[in-house]
């Protein structure tokens, strides 16, 4: 989104700003031609953003990107800055606590559960252990005609119309839920626990990939990333009563990495090409 001003704002232009100042440089952002994350094309080449860091064409990707192991052949990975979990959406209750377990919510709430038919939230499902989500699977899977979805909109549409609850990243729910018409939940937090990361072009020698891993552990220690978040999806909300659900989580980066000595900041302030891919938004409605 754009102020009036005419500048990028949002949770990654405001993460940016908070790493710039911390590690003592400047940015410009700029959009991804073809609008895609990165995928790699029959002749190994890849699109998207991926595609202008292996071109050195940009220095650093920031998006909601998961680091893959096909990517990081060719790209490095930063720490997670935002450590992604599932999350239920459903129609706005006010008879149920914010801090109720999914499981809890679903013994006393009659509701049809699906998720979209691909993707990190199914992957997370065929994978887990917990009995109650791998037998919450397997009932989706019994009526997948009915559960399943072939994009989220059509999901969201079924929550919204239907007696039906949607499974997906928490933070496109919560987005969601604290947005006009205001007629949306989410229910807890749980099954996946993966992380988004910066990009960085193999090589680059102003700023190591390290420098940025320490950087992002900083701002977690100092409780930023925790505040950016809650800035950005509660602290804005359109709906009045809305809270954060697990304002208190355990912090994300100190989740995913052990801790480091800090590196001394740098003293030069290099100029970096930095490329966002909005499509955080967009994704809803694939």
């Amino acid at each position: 989104m754009k102020d009036e001003r005419g500048s990028l704002v949002g949770y990654i232009p405001s993460l940016l700003d908070e790493l710039g100042r911390d590690l003592g440089f400047s940015y410009s952002l700029d959009y991804v031609p073809d609008g895609n994350y990165g995928y790699r094309r029959a002749d190994n080449s890849w699109d998207g953003m991926i595609g202008l860091l292996t071109q050195d064409k940009a220095d650093v990707g920031a998006a909601p990107l998961y680091k893959t192991h096909d990517r990081s052949r060719v790209v490095d990975f930063t720490v997670p800055y935002l450590t992604v979990h599932g999350t239920l959406i459903t129609k706005t209750d006010t008879t149920v606590s914010p801090h109720v377990s999914l499981e809890a919510f679903l013994r006393r709430t009659p509701t049809q559960v699906g998720t979209l038919n691909r993707g990190v939230i199914v992957h997370s499902f065929r994978s887990t252990e917990d009995p109650f989500l791998r037998q919450l699977w397997q009932d989706m899977i019994a009526e997948s005609t009915l559960t399943l979805t072939r994009t989220n909109k059509e999901g969201l549409e079924r929550v919204r119309t239907q007696n039906y609850s949607f499974i997906l990243p928490h933070t496109i729910g919560e987005y969601l839920a604290t947005r006009e018409p205001c007629d949306l939940m989410t229910v807890d937090r749980f099954l996946m626990d993966r992380g988004y990361s910066l990009v960085i072009r193999k090589n680059l020698t102003s700023l190591s990939v390290r420098e940025f891993d320490r950087s992002l552990r900083r701002l977690e220690k100092r409780g930023k990333l925790r505040e950016l978040y809650n800035r950005w999806w509660f602290d804005s909300s359109a709906c009045r009563g809305v809270s954060n659900p697990i304002r208190h989580r355990k912090s994300d980066v100190a989740a995913h990495a052990s801790s480091q000595n800090e590196a001394d900041r740098l003293a030069q302030n290099p100029s970096f090409l930095y490329v966002l891919v909005l499509l955080f938004f967009n994704l809803l409605f694939l």
